[in-house]
């Protein structure tokens, strides 16, 4: 996509899934790219370097949750760019138990993460955008949503992510910085696959109604969205379509999930 030639993009989560996946993608449209993440720079940056020959590319350690490690390790890319013009925020873990297996410390290390993760990379992030008059893009989740089974703890965070970029939307906007939310269905990620081992049978069911998409399909759609400066993108049909029914008639969602939660359940009990 041209809007990314020259651009100079920050990847929070960038050596994996949707983060390494996009900075591929950013990469071969001629972005310089600085990814962020814990492990697996090195392969990481490696990887992404191959997409281009003329682009930089960089990659440096941080801890989401840590707000004095983030603004350290933006300041860096930020000298090593010479600017920003996007921060995409993808950094996040993911868990499908039901509530009732769910651990408390479980519960607050997600939380911590995806919320108290994301509202730190909003603070570091926002300085050096409103200086570029760029953009941020905060990775949610179609569970952000729509509330799915076993996903007390992750549908939380997602909402809490939703609701936080509209805030920062309304207030960023007037100071030249656009925000965007991307609400993606399942993904074929390492964190999927990682999840599917714990995932109880039912919530995979009902997932299929939202549909899966590739990597490659996924951040091809979320960048378009993101080079639109759209706020709220939800890439694949199925998703949409799950998404409208969820805004328009709640309770008929509802009623759907009872049902086939019921039959899923009866069946199992034989």
């Amino acid at each position: 996509m041209k809007y990314f030639n020259n651009k100079n993009v920050f990847i929070t989560g960038g050596t994996s899934g949707i983060g390494l996946e996009m900075g591929k993608q950013l990469s071969k449209s001629g972005a310089h790219v600085v990814l962020f993440g814990r492990k697996g720079l090195e392969e990481a940056k490696e990887t992404i370097a191959l997409q281009s020959d003329t682009n930089k590319v960089h990659a440096i350690y941080t801890e989401t949750t840590d707000l004095n490690t983030v603004v350290s390790a933006f300041a860096e890319g930020n000298n090593l760019l010479g600017g920003v013009d996007i921060v995409i925020h993808s950094a996040g873990i993911g868990r499908c138990v039901p509530f009732n297996d769910f651990t408390k410390d479980d519960f607050e290390e997600l939380i911590n993460v995806n919320v108290f993760g994301t509202r730190n990379v909003a603070e570091a992030a926002f300085p050096l955008l409103k200086v570029s008059q760029g953009q941020l893009m905060l990775i949610a989740s179609l569970a952000g949503i729509v509330p799915n089974y076993g996903y007390s703890a992750y549908s939380s965070s997602k909402f809490a992510t939703i609701g936080f970029a509209g805030v920062l939307r309304s207030e960023w906007k007037p100071m030249g910085v656009q925000v965007s939310v991307a609400c993606p269905p399942e993904i074929d990620t390492p964190l999927v696959e990682a999840e599917r081992l714990e995932s109880p049978k039912v919530a995979k069911v009902l997932k299929q109604f939202a549909g899966n998409l590739s990597l490659e399909v996924a951040c091809k759609k979320l960048l378009r969205g993101l080079a639109n400066k759209n706020y709220m993108i939800i890439p694949g049909w199925k998703a949409k379509f799950v998404a409208i029914n969820q805004g328009l008639f709640p309770s008929l969602n509802n009623r759907i999930t009872d049902f086939i939660i019921r039959m899923f359940l009866k069946k199992e009990k034989g």
